[in-house]
This record gives structure tokens, C-alpha cells and sequence, in this order.
């Protein structure tokens, strides 16, 4: 998943409902480019930093928009069974979500 500055702060309750599936996923990954659009700095709250089951990476490389939910996470799962579920940051998902998306892979 990705976020822009302006949202970081206020989609706590999306990654909450990552947690809270009824099938845990191996890892999440929240991709920020290094700058937002090339102009605007994250200010990465407390509370998303030191999450322990999030791992944030930053990119050196320019805001890709949409694609920074996928392509950061590629060099890092590089099995070709791996299944990555991209998430949107105003969505907050149903129990079931992570499972459906394995089931119907």
C-alpha cells in the first residue's frame, strides 16, 4: 500500500482492518516515495513507525503514484507463488478480505 502526506495521519482504521483479518498475511508493506509528487515531505506518525507487523520502505527513486503500492514490494518477494494484495488507503476491508483474495488465487 501507499499513502500521500496528507492521508497518513488519517487511515489508521485501513491498516487496522489489515490486522484484524480472519487470515494474517506474511508481511505488509506500506512503499513511500521519498517525496510526495516530488514536492511534499512524509511526516510518518508515531503510532505507523514503530507498528510491529508494518514495515515501511522508502524509495530513493520518484513518486510512481499508484504503482508504489506493487513495485517496491517486487525485489522483496521475489518467489513467483507469492500473492500481493494491493491496498487502497481509504478502503477498510471486510474479515474475510485476505482470504477471499487467496482463495480466489
Amino acid at each position: 500500500m501507499t499513502t500521500s502526506p496528507r492521508r497518513i495521519r488519517l487511515f489508521e482504521p485501513v491498516i487496522e482492518s489489515l490486522f484484524n483479518q480472519s487470515q494474517s498475511a506474511d508481511a505488509y508493506y506500506l512503499n513511500l516515495p521519498a517525496r510526495f509528487r516530488n514536492a511534499e515531505d512524509y511526516d510518518i506518525p508515531d503510532w505507523l513507525s514503530h507498528h510491529p507487523k508494518l514495515r515501511i520502505t522508502r524509495s530513493t527513486e520518484p513518486d510512481w503514484g499508484p504503482a508504489m503500492k506493487l513495485l517496491p514490494v517486487l525485489p522483496l518477494e521475489p518467489e513467483p507463488d507469492t500473492n500481493i494484495l494491493t491496498i487502497d488507503d481509504d478502503v477498510i476491508f471486510p474479515l474475510t478480505a485476505l482470504s477471499t483474495f487467496v482463495e480466489a488465487s
